[in-house]
């Protein structure tokens, strides 16, 4: 059984448009998966929501106010990129741990906790699937990922708690 300090989740379909209009073409799978590695995981609770902390784009990695955790691995699996996230044992990490564990117990949580990629990219505007969207053509860096209720990402949710291996605690 999980403690909740490892979480399985898809951080966005490919080739898919997401709610924001914003398009990841499947040939940046790879370089999406591979800049995601180490990056931050952030959590902002408001009235019982995730939210992206404010301001959106702050994520210096210095500032710890909403720092969680950090990205272990990230990988391509056919349309999707995934990544395991370890949560800190402690502090903000603790809470959302907590509340993450019971909606897992309670059958919700891929309805209720999504992620959000925080990133500097470069993109340019097509017409796919007869929407106007943003395609990425360039990913700069990516900043850090924001555990949020509502995501615009095609997919992008928390699958589950995952047994870790290697077994270690992350304490921020």
């Amino acid at each position: 059984m999980s403690d909740g300090a490892w979480w399985t989740a898809r951080v966005t379909r490919l080739a898919e448009p997401s709610k924001n209009a914003l398009f990841w073409p499947t040939n940046l799978g790879s370089t999406l998966a591979e800049a995601l590695v180490d990056r931050p995981v952030r959590c902002c609770l408001v009235a019982g929501r995730f939210v992206h902390p404010e301001p959106f784009a702050d994520v210096d990695p210095a500032n710890v106010a909403f720092l969680i955790g950090l990205v272990e691995r990230a990988w391509v699996n056919r349309d999707s990129v995934f990544a395991v996230f370890h949560l800190a044992v402690d502090g903000r990490g603790a809470v959302a741990r907590r509340g993450m564990l019971a909606m897992e117990r309670d059958g919700v949580l891929s309805r209720g906790i999504g992620v959000s990629i925080v990133g500097v990219l470069d993109t340019v505007p097509r017409d796919i699937m007869g929407r106007q969207v943003r395609v990425v053509t360039r990913i700069h860096g990516i900043l850090g990922v924001d555990l949020v209720s509502a995501p615009a990402g095609s997919g992008a949710r928390v699958l589950r708690s995952t047994i870790p291996t290697p077994e270690r605690s992350l304490t921020l």
